[in-house]
């Protein structure tokens, strides 16, 4: 400034536009600007700086503007761009001299980084850089070589991801999905686990796998917006399969991130549990009804700890708190999960010693605690290695149980006791002993309603014996009857046959005579015609005559005697077969009776039978008299059918010798009657004869008379004959149904001695 006062002018540089002043105005430096001075025809350079007011004072700010020509100002510059000349063409003299000293350990140097490098393109990691070159190619090799180390472990990390990657979808199930849920691409294993091919799927939506119900879920929205924010998610779900079954899968869904850290895509790895959630599903049921089971279960460790407790358990011991209590004072039910078993033992060892080998179980006791009965039933339990990890405890109240098994036993002991008994009894009845009688044991609470049955049967069975008392008693009186009866109509049968034999006899002799008679008339009419040269013999034939007609006249008599007898014997009969079909009746209504009883058996053996099935086990002994009794009604069955066989043969037997009796009396009639014609007719012989023998001095007048008497005698001589034929014919039919009935009364003795037999196995 001091050189040139003249370039200081007054005016405003700012206002006339300078840019240095403008620049300093407004508050900036500046150096260094270049500019031509149009006047002094001179390059100049300019600089600006605005300076604070003196000690700070406001209104005493300078702006100061500096301006040099360009030669004087860049002096100094100048001498120091010569200065860096000259050293810089020493440096590159001192690099050329460092170069070509270097240049061969460089370029080593970077033969090694080539080989290096193209190895590691090559994915061959072994390699690296060698030099002794030091500082910042020193520091680049070792940086290269730190590279190569790097990308060596990366490899073989990447190796290994690869190698985790390929085993992971040689296993699992692999899908990936673009981040709007559509399939990219599917592993193998996912389309056999869902029965897909890859191209069936490729492009579809992942809602394909699922419900159609769940897909349209709010939860399911959420899940892809999880995913698409790059959040994991992993856990069961349930899926469906080409065919519309459920399967199960354990799948995590992994979002794929970008260098940016933004999701690109979803990968899910999944494996088919649907074996194992079907498993869990019923092991969960089976515990639900272990836990809601009747039954108290609880389990324990190898240690004896009680690791489980169901809610009948539970229940049951609070149910039983207070006797609990009595035995052990601090016992807490819901303590007891934790607890050691050995509390509730007197001696621990025994039962540590019992379940310490698991071929001791099942066992199974009963506990007594006060009053209550506990049935205790101690099983193993194992692994799937089958090792044997503990026990499982299965409690009951069985107090009740016991007491009614106690019941029972003394119910059973006494119904034996009764069916021994009411069998010995029915053993002496189905032998013949009638005389017995039946009475039930005492009893206590226990037995009193088997004690009610037995009665009952007691009352029925002495009833029955009463009743077949009776009975014996009326058939052995009736059988009595019956074989009188019988002997009585043989004896009747015989006097029959002997009568019959009497009047065929007679019968004989009167024909004889009759046909002599009838020759004598014969004779006696020849004689007429020489009557009167033969008086002498008609007088001897007359005198023949009339001994025959005394002889026919007395066989007659004999024949009407004989008939009477027989027709009183065939009423005799008759009143002795009217009381054997009395008595056929009444057996008949004995056998009614003993139907009826038959019957009252089977009605006992029916309610031993109802009872046996109503007490069950316990009822064996009604049972047992069920089969006495049934084997008492069957012996009485068939004694009944037996005797009503024989009765209903005697009532056959009986009217065949009614029937044949009043055929006998017909017959007997009959005989009576010609028997009595006969006798008629050798009366008038007899008159006629008489006459003739007064007449035969009268011969010569009395021709005609004699002629016509022995032509009447010839022709009652022949009706005498037929007559006695007939006696002969109805005395052998006599004869015959004397037989028959004899016969019959030999079957009727027979039938009684064997009713007087049956009967007799009874002792009343």
């Amino acid at each position: 400034l001091v050189r040139d006062m003249n370039i200081i002018s007054k005016f405003n540089l700012a206002e006339k536009g300078v840019q240095a002043a403008v620049n300093v105005v407004n508050g900036e430096s500046g150096s260094l600007i270049r500019s031509f001075h149009a006047r002094k025809k001179i390059d100049q350079t300019a600089g600006y700086s605005p300076l604070k007011g003196a000690l700070g004072f406001p209104g005493m700010k300078w702006n100061v503007l500096v301006r040099v020509d360009v030669a004087e100002s860049l002096a100094t510059s100048n001498q120091l761009q010569n200065t860096c000349l000259y050293v810089f063409a020493g440096a590159v003299l001192f690099i050329a001299v460092l170069a070509y000293l270097f240049a061969k350990r460089i370029g080593d140097l970077i033969g090694s980084i080539t080989k290096s490098v193209t190895a590691a393109s090559n994915q061959d990691y072994s390699h690296r850089i060698q030099t002794k070159v030091g500082g910042d190619l020193g520091r680049l090799a070792s940086a290269l070589n730190e590279m190569l180390e790097d990308s060596a472990n990366f490899a073989v990390q990447s190796s290994d991801y690869e190698g985790q990657i390929s085993a992971i979808s040689k296993s699992q199930a692999v899908i990936e999905f673009n981040l709007d849920g559509t399939i990219i691409s599917a592993n193998e294993n996912f389309c056999n686990a869902l029965g897909y091919r890859l191209e069936e799927i490729q492009g579809k939506h992942h809602r394909i796998f699922c419900t159609p119900e769940y897909t349209q879920t709010p939860e399911y929205k959420a899940f892809w917006e999880k995913l698409n924010r790059g959040e994991y998610e992993a856990g069961e779900f349930m899926r469906i399969a080409k065919d519309g079954s459920e399967i199960w899968i354990q799948a995590s869904y992994n979002p794929i991130l970008d260098l940016n850290g933004n999701p690109v895509k979803v990968v899910k790895y999944a494996s088919d549990i649907t074996e194992q959630v079907n498993q869990r599903t019923e092991a969960f049921k089976l515990r639900r009804i272990v836990d809601t089971s009747e039954a108290a279960f609880i389990t324990v460790d190898r240690d004896f700890n009680v690791t489980y407790v169901n809610e009948q358990t539970e229940a049951l011991l609070t149910k039983h708190l207070d006797t609990f209590r009595q035995v052990w004072p601090s016992f807490d039910p819901k303590a007891l999960l934790g607890a050691n078993i050995d509390q509730f033992h007197k001696n621990p060892a025994h039962q540590r010693e019992l379940l310490a080998d698991p071929k001791n179980l099942p066992f199974n006791t009963d506990i007594q605690v006060g009053p209550l009965t506990i049935a205790l039933s101690v099983s193993g339990q194992f692994d799937e290695q089958g090792n044997y990890v503990g026990n499982t405890l299965e409690w009951k109240d069985v107090t009740e149980d016991r007491n009614r098994v106690a019941r029972e036993a003394r119910v059973a002991e006494f119904q034996e006791n009764e069916v021994v008994n009411l069998s010995g009894l029915l053993s002496q009845i189905a032998n013949g002993d009638l005389t017995q009688s039946y009475v039930v044991s005492d009893a206590d609470n226990d037995t009193r309603q088997v004690w009610s049955t037995f009665n009952d049967i007691a009352t029925q069975v002495n009833s029955m014996c009463s009743n077949l008392r009776q009975v014996m008693a009326s058939v052995t009186q009736n059988a009595g009857t019956l074989a009188t009866s019988s002997e009585d109509l043989r004896g009747t049968a015989d006097r029959l046959a002997v009568g019959a034999g009497e009047t065929t006899s007679q019968s004989a002799t009167v024909s004889s005579a009759t046909e002599e008679m009838s020759i004598n008339m014969k004779n006696m009419a020849a004689s007429t015609e020489q009557m009167t040269s033969n008086v002498t013999t008609v007088a001897a034939a007359v005198e023949e005559m009339t001994a025959s007609i005394a002889e026919i006249a007395r066989n007659a008599e004999q024949a009407s005697s004989v008939a009477g007898n027989a027709a009183h014997l065939a009423e005799s009969s008759n009143s002795t077969i009217g009381q054997l079909g009395a008595a056929a009746d009444e057996i008949g209504k004995v056998i009614e009776v003993i139907q009826d009883i038959a019957e009252q058996t089977n009605l006992l053996a029916l309610n031993a039978t109802i009872e046996a099935a109503r007490a069950g086990d316990a009822g064996k002994g009604f049972a047992v008299v069920a089969t006495e009794v049934k084997e008492l009604a069957k012996q009485t069955a068939d004694a009944t059918e037996d005797i009503r066989n024989r009765i209903e043969g005697i009532q056959g037997s009986t009217q065949d010798v009614v029937r044949s009796i009043g055929e006998i009396s017909q017959v007997i009639a009959e005989v009576s009657n010609v028997s009595s014609t006969i006798a008629s007719a050798v009366e008038e012989q007899s008159i006629t004869t008489k006459e003739i023998a007064r007449n035969v001095s009268q011969t010569s007048e009395a021709a005609a008379s004699v002629s016509s008497g022995v032509s009447e005698s010839a022709a009652a001589s022949q009706e005498i004959t037929r007559s006695i034929s007939e006696v002969d014919q109805a005395a052998k039919q006599t004869a015959s149904a004397a037989e028959l009935t004899k016969e019959t009364g030999s079957v009727l003795s027979g039938l009684a001695a064997e009713l007087q037999s049956l009967v007799g196995r009874f002792k009343v």
